[in-house]
């Protein structure tokens, strides 16, 4: 099992104007948070993603993320969901997908 220690981001996950993901702005952030000297990264996380994104926009995040940090810090991605369906579906994607760590929350 990995160990995950120092300073982790959450990032958010920015939106356009027509309510998609705006993967260049999410590129800039990650790129400056790790240039900037977080020791890991955490997506999909605490700040709303979960209730908010279809099941593809989550892992569409996943799969940018993994390309974007590639390797150069730990990744964590949140896999919250209100069903164990789909959080068990979101983790095992999540491990597919080459995220490092996932953040689990299961709200019945």
């Amino acid at each position: 099992m990995k160990k995950f220690e120092g300073t982790f981001v959450v990032s958010v996950t920015p939106m356009t104007k027509d309510e998609e993901i705006d993967l260049k702005s999410f590129q800039d952030n990650l790129d400056y948070y790790i240039e900037n000297g977080v020791h890991g990264i955490a997506i999909n996380g605490s700040t709303g993603e979960f209730a908010t994104q279809s099941l593809e926009e989550l892992k569409s995040v996943m799969d940018a993320a993994v390309e974007i940090v590639n390797g150069r810090v730990p990744l964590i991605s949140g896999t919250a969901a209100c069903s164990t369906r789909r959080v068990i579906e979101l983790t095992k994607y999540a491990e597919e997908a080459g995220v490092d760590g996932t953040l689990i929350l299961e709200d019945r």
